[in-house]
C-alpha cells in the first residue's frame, strides 16, 4: 500500500509567460510584501520570508539581486536598464499545529516580474503549497517556498 500524506505538494498557475527566457545579466530588485494572514490573524515576518526566500532562488541565476529598501515603490526603479522588478504578493498563507488537528499549512503566493525599462509585465505566476499532513510537529508555511520558486525560476530562466 502506497503511504500518502508524506510529502508536501504544489501548484503552479502561469498567468503570463515570458516572451523569452529571463537574462542572468539583469540585476533583480525583489519588493517584500505585506505580512500574510489567515482567519484574522496576521502572520508577522511572513513578508520578510517570503521576499528572503525569492532573494534566495533569484541569486542562482543574477550576481546583483537585492530586496526594494523601505519606502521604495516599483515606480522608483522604472527607466532604469538591466533590471528586473520582482513584487512578490501573500494571497493566502496558513499556518496550522498538523500533527494534532491534520490540516496543513497553505501558501499561495503572486508573483509579477516587470522589466523596468519599459515596466512591461514579463511574468506572472500563482503557485500554491500544501503542507504534507503527517508530521511530527514544527513545520512552518515559510517552508512551502522553496521549492515552487525553485521551479518557477528554471522555468523562466
Amino acid at each position: 500500500a502506497a503511504l500518502t500524506g508524506c510529502t508536501s505538494t504544489y501548484n503552479m498557475k502561469v498567468l503570463k509567460s515570458p516572451s523569452g527566457k529571463l537574462q542572468r545579466t539583469h540585476s533583480v530588485a525583489i519588493k517584500t510584501p505585506q505580512n500574510g494572514h489567515f482567519g484574522g490573524q496576521s502572520y508577522s515576518e511572513s513578508g520578510k520570508m517570503t521576499a528572503d526566500a525569492f532573494n534566495s532562488g533569484f541569486s542562482k541565476y543574477s550576481s546583483d539581486v537585492k530586496l526594494v529598501p523601505a519606502g521604495k515603490t516599483r515606480s522608483d526603479y522604472a527607466g532604469l536598464k538591466k533590471m528586473y522588478y520582482v513584487e512578490p504578493e501573500i494571497l493566502h498563507w496558513e499556518e496550522r499545529a498538523t500533527e494534532w488537528s491534520g490540516k496543513p499549512d497553505r501558501i499561495e503566493i503572486k508573483v509579477n516580474v516587470y522589466e523596468t525599462s519599459s515596466m512591461n509585465t514579463v511574468s506572472s505566476v500563482v503557485f500554491t503549497g500544501k503542507s504534507k499532513w503527517m508530521s511530527l510537529g514544527g513545520d512552518h508555511p515559510q517552508e512551502l517556498l522553496p521549492k515552487p520558486i525553485e521551479d518557477y525560476l528554471k522555468s523562466v530562466y
